[in-house]
């Protein structure tokens, strides 16, 4: 069975993302932060986590 594919919207350096540690090798981690990145792995993702609380890059791939 092929791990999922989690794509994280989080500066990779951020320190939110240590709350993953314990299940990094369970997934496959896709983390990034320009839109670029997050619309060329969007369409692949199991699931999508949005980290923090600044305003994200995700709402230029679903507007509201």
């Amino acid at each position: 069975m092929s791990k999922p594919i989690v794509l994280v919207e989080c500066d990779p350096t951020d320190y939110y993302l240590r709350n993953l540690d314990s299940i990094r090798d369970q997934a496959d981690f896709r983390i990034g932060v320009d839109s670029e990145f997050l619309r060329k792995n969007a369409a692949d993702a199991d699931i999508i986590l949005a980290m923090g609380m600044k305003r994200n890059s995700l709402r230029e791939l679903w507007p509201l």
